[in-house]
């Protein structure tokens, strides 16, 4: 889209999502600069449009680049006319064109998105948390002297960043890569939302951070800690958000004890692009020389074909297309190999799915 078309952009966005104007106000005063938007019109007039995010993911300390997409939109009175669908196929094209291994949404409705190909491949951690005044024994650590909690500011960007690539670098399979800016983001989105960013020191080292919105309710929308650290974290946030009952959303712990709900809710749904690369990211048979795939793809044409993939302790060391499929092939759908990937449908032999996966991202 071009510059002066963001005033209809801003237009479609509120009538579509009907965000609080201080929140619209942080997403178009950051997002526009660092993403993509497609969009159609009609009489000069935008009908429908695609948001393509950019965020560096990494998988087993392998960063690549991927998309975010959001804000698929659409007029009310040109919907169900194949508006999303053509903006979707141009998509694929795109970020196929620059070798991108998959895309990621979360999903307002999975069913809208199933006959793109995307299929869900994270499931989040979340705990339901009652009226604070109502927890009882369980908040005595809420004045926990042993944890100091700062509001973070721009300067401590890098620092944020560092230390939780560090955090997440050791326990996490798959997650979102942080930078300087992804903290600068955070901190004006969470601002926008009645809310901020703290970090936790116990001494002089950090041992957590915490981010999070607060308005009737509140939202904790990442909870990092290093290990053991999660309880007090959780404790001294139910604490300091009051008497309002909320959610906060981590990695997974045991929090049975805690006596609040707590469990996973599906909430991103992924789809492969760039099938070669991301064949090269996967996990394999560490046993395995080698595995052969013969791919169907009804989307993007020329994922279909099959593949030849050596094997080396567990990684996939050369990936090479085939002109015919060789004994034993294995035949599978983009969707099936997305899901088995990340451990969220039918095991597929030869592939090891990932099984830490932390995408919390909202835009």
């Amino acid at each position: 889209m071009l510059p002066q078309d963001m005033d209809q952009v801003g237009r479609l966005w509120q009538e579509c999502f009907c965000d609080p104007q201080s929140y619209a106000d942080f997403y178009f005063r950051t997002m526009p600069g660092q993403n993509r938007i497609l969009g159609l019109k009609e009489k000069e007039r935008l009908i429908s449009m695609i948001h393509l995010n950019p965020y560096v993911l990494s998988a087993d300390g392998r960063r690549f680049d991927s998309t975010y997409i959001v804000g698929v939109a659409t007029d009310a009175a040109y919907r169900h006319q194949g508006h999303m669908r053509r903006l979707l196929d141009r998509t694929f094209e795109c970020l196929y064109g620059e070798r991108q291994p998959m895309a990621y949404l979360m999903p307002a409705d999975p069913k809208i998105y199933e006959p793109f190909g995307f299929r869900y491949i994270y499931q989040q951690f979340y705990i339901k948390m009652p009226a604070a005044n109502t927890l009882g024994e369980y908040l005595r650590a809420a004045g926990d002297v042993g944890l100091r909690a700062y509001s973070a500011s721009p300067a401590d960007a890098r620092q944020l960043a560092e230390w939780a690539n560090d955090c997440l670098g050791s326990r996490m399979d798959v997650f979102t890569w942080r930078d300087e800016r992804y903290y600068d983001n955070l901190l004006r989105e969470t601002a926008s939302d009645g809310g901020e960013v703290l970090m936790f020191y116990e001494g002089e080292r950090l041992v957590g951070t915490a981010a999070y919105i607060a308005e009737e309710t509140y939202e904790v929308r990442e909870i990092l800690a290093y290990p053991g650290y999660e309880p007090r974290l959780v404790e001294w946030l139910a604490g300091h958000l009051g008497d309002r009952a909320g959610m906060m959303l981590m990695p997974p712990w045991k929090a049975d004890e805690a006596g609040v709900e707590n469990g996973f809710r599906p909430m991103i749904m992924g789809r492969i692009l760039y099938l070669e690369s991301f064949l090269r990211l996967l996990r394999f048979d560490r046993e395995a020389d080698h595995l052969c795939l013969e791919v169907k793809d009804d989307l993007i044409q020329e994922n279909n074909g099959s593949f030849r993939i050596v094997i080396r302790n567990g990684k996939a060391e050369k990936v090479t297309r085939l002109d015919h499929p060789e004994a034993g092939c294995l035949k599978v759908t983009v969707e099936m190999l997305m899901q088995a990937a990340f451990g969220q449908g039918s095991a597929l032999q030869g592939i090891q799915p990932f099984e830490h996966i932390f995408i919390n991202e909202i835009v």
